[in-house]
């Protein structure tokens, strides 16, 4: 495992690979996995991508369970995620930024929970592929990102979005090699008709709005 800070910032990028194996057969891997992490107080919010972006207040709360033993939710990415980063924060304190620099869209789920004690966890997994068939090692293919922020989910997907326009699908677009028609580009107002409304409309989320793609 290694762990590396990105410059100045108050972010680091974890790694992780296995060797020497022999003939044991890996099916899944879960990292990072951060738990216990404390409650930030009265205001505390989780920020999701799912699908147009959803959050909820207290999560705390909501990861404690109806019964109060502890509540697991699990987010897929390529899939209800719209993309890789989840947010943490007290908009008035601090916040915890969880992301990922996958630029192929490998599978895995990204999860939460808590333990009825008001702390939550955070993990990442991810499966291998033929879990049957033994490998010498295997390398993770991107790393995952962790650090704190000041601010709310806007600062979170700014920072994000920083990043993603660097990346070849930004880059390569059709907006950006001049394949978008004219009337495109000067659209004053888009409509969403579909996915992700109804779930956003229910509490105890609510819309966030929608935080881009990829």
């Amino acid at each position: 495992m290694t762990v590396g800070v990105q410059g100045a910032e108050a972010m680091t990028s974890w790694h992780i690979a296995l060797s020497g194996l022999g003939t044991l057969g890996v099916e899944q891997v879960r990292f990072p996995r951060i738990e216990g992490i404390p409650p930030l107080g009265p205001g505390e919010e989780l920020a999701v991508p799912q699908w147009m972006g959803q959050r909820t207040k207290d999560p705390g709360a909501q990861f404690a369970g109806r019964d109060g033993r502890g509540a697991r939710r699990e987010w897929s990415y390529p899939g209800n995620m719209a993309i890789q980063v989840m947010a943490l924060y007290h908009p008035e304190r601090a916040g915890l930024y969880l992301a990922g620099d996958d630029t192929l869209a490998y599978r895995r789920t990204v999860a939460f929970w808590g333990d009825g004690t008001g702390a939550q966890s955070y993990e990442v997994a991810q499966a291998l592929p033929d879990p049957e068939l033994p490998k010498e090692a295997w390398d993770q293919p991107f790393s995952s990102i962790v650090g704190t922020f000041q601010g709310d989910w806007i600062t979170a997907v700014e920072r994000y979005r920083t990043w993603g326009t660097r990346q070849h699908w930004a880059r390569n677009s059709r907006l950006n090699r001049g394949l978008v028609p004219g009337w495109l580009r000067e659209t004053g107002m888009w409509v969403w008709t579909g996915g992700g409304l109804p779930a956003c409309s229910r509490p105890p989320w609510s819309c966030a709005g929608r935080w881009g793609s990829r």
